[in-house]
């Protein structure tokens, strides 16, 4: 599975490049949505490898799988919502349209990712990695409501027509 996931990450690495030269030479609001989830797929993909491949993860090796049933259904019901949000961002910061679908998304990934955070950290103490990867989860969605609601002030107390102000574009890129 390690290495399916592997070539999965280097199939979409490709398809990112591939993406990304047509960016150059296309405007395509469909390129530039589908490049910026592709990429952020991407980091989360290798990231996961090399976890995966990490002498710690291999040391803890799960000795069964997750139970099949409300677990991995709320972990899947994140990942899709994550997806559609990033899909969201993207529209958002390219055109500057969609801030509601954008907040309202937002309001249902960050419950998703603490219930997800929840469960994997109160449920799962005899997993130390997966109690630290709840506690992480929960660590991330909040800074991540934080940034996303100091990006929303900053580039809402811009006036129209105004050039992007430093808090601006600080906020929105460490958000994004």
């Amino acid at each position: 599975w390690l290495k399916l996931l592997s070539a999965v990450a280097l199939v979409l690495v490709s398809v990112q490049g591939v993406m990304g030269g047509l960016r150059v030479t296309k405007a395509s609001l469909l390129l530039a949505v589908l490049h910026g989830v592709a990429g952020q797929l991407f980091l989360a993909l290798i990231v996961s490898v090399a976890a995966f491949c990490s002498q710690r993860w291999r040391a803890a090796e799960l000795s069964s799988p997750l139970e099949t049933g409300s677990d991995r259904t709320w972990v899947v019901a994140l990942s899709g919502m994550l997806v559609g949000q990033l899909a969201l961002g993207a529209i958002l910061r390219h055109t500057g349209k969609g801030v509601m679908p954008h907040l309202a998304v937002a309001a249902v990934v960050a419950t998703l990712a603490f219930v997800c955070g929840t469960r994997a950290w109160s449920q799962h103490q005899d997993r130390p990695p997966l109690a630290r990867l709840g506690s992480f989860l929960m660590v991330v969605t909040s800074l991540q409501l934080i940034l996303g609601f100091a990006a929303l002030v900053a580039s809402g107390a811009r006036a129209p027509g105004q050039p992007p102000t430093v808090a601006d574009v600080l906020f929105t890129t460490l958000h994004q």
